[in-house]
């Protein structure tokens, strides 16, 4: 991700130009038929146009929707509103269109169109929150955050610590979207052990098994989000 990001700044440009150039020469080299990455380099790689990925994004928008359907089904005794932190980035649009389309009442807050405050008609409400920003961002709002929320973090990397111990100590729990079912080698770290990551998938169901990771358990007693036995 610090990767990533660093090539988001404009004196790298080249850098990052090139380094596109090298990983598609190694593809031919080895025979690879396609090129799948994580994070926010699909996003990020797309506007630059050198490397010619798949898109994937109907895949992360199953895998979000089935993570959505658990962690509701786990919080919730009726549907609550979602707020979706980052709804009309590249990732975020065809999520919330996927949630709107299902009957879900949605709300989209964007900080890169300056949205810095929550709504104001959700307060003191039940809401999933449910973050496919950037890292850092779900941070800037967890002052204006209240109990009866619940986060779903599909970002890379996962939530970092302090910010899942502030959500704790306002009772909100924080699930972490690891990525679809399965394995993957070699293994990766920092939120995606023990899942495929599902902007990296090259098929999936309508309704994939995804692996949520609870933050902070320690909240209450409910540690695991396991699908509902058939």
């Amino acid at each position: 991700m610090f990767v990533a990001l660093q090539f988001l700044a404009p004196e790298n440009a080249e850098a990052f130009r090139i380094l596109q150039r090298r990983v598609r020469l190694i593809a031919r080299l080895i025979g690879a038929k396609r090129i799948s990455l994580t994070g926010i380099m699909p996003g990020v790689i797309k506007k630059d146009g050198i490397l010619k990925l798949p898109d994937t994004r109907p895949i992360v928008q199953r895998a979000v929707s089935s993570a959505v359907a658990r962690v509701r089904d786990a919080h919730f005794n009726a549907p609550p509103p979602i707020l979706v932190i980052g709804g009309a980035g590249h990732i975020g649009l065809p999520i919330t269109k996927a949630l709107l389309e299902s009957g879900a009442e949605v709300h989209v807050i964007d900080p890169r169109e300056g949205e810095r405050t929550l709504p104001a008609q959700l307060h003191g409400r039940p809401v999933l929150v449910l973050d496919c920003s950037r890292a850092g961002v779900l941070g800037t709002y967890v002052d204006q955050m209240w109990p009866g929320m619940v986060v779903l973090n599909e970002v890379f990397p996962r939530t970092p610590r302090t910010v899942v111990e502030q959500l704790s100590e306002k009772g909100i729990p924080c699930w972490h979207l690891s990525g679809l079912t399965g394995s993957i080698f070699p293994p990766l770290p920092h939120g995606y052990e023990n899942a495929v990551p599902c902007c990296a998938s090259h098929a999936v169901e309508e309704h994939p098994e995804v692996v949520l990771t609870r933050l902070n358990p320690e909240i209450d007693a409910l540690a695991t989000c396991e699908p509902e036995a058939a």
